[in-house]
């Protein structure tokens, strides 16, 4: 599985729309759109604040809900 892919399962599993997943982890909503398309390559401090954001709420469900 390559960074892009890991990402795109990440977001699936979090939850997250597009516009939070931006906003949590510093970038445009424009800019996860291309990522996760393929439209871009992503330097890997982005893609490491993305995958954060990610499992950031992936965890906090998982302590609200027992999930």
């Amino acid at each position: 599985m390559n960074l892009r892919e890991r990402l795109i399962s990440a977001f699936r599993a979090s939850g997250l729309t597009q516009s939070e997943l931006a906003r949590r982890a510093g970038v445009t909503r424009s800019v996860v759109s291309e990522y996760l398309r393929a439209k871009i390559e992503v330097n890997t401090s982005t893609y490491d604040r993305l995958l954060a954001a990610c499992q950031n709420r992936i965890t906090d469900d998982t302590v609200f809900t027992g999930r």
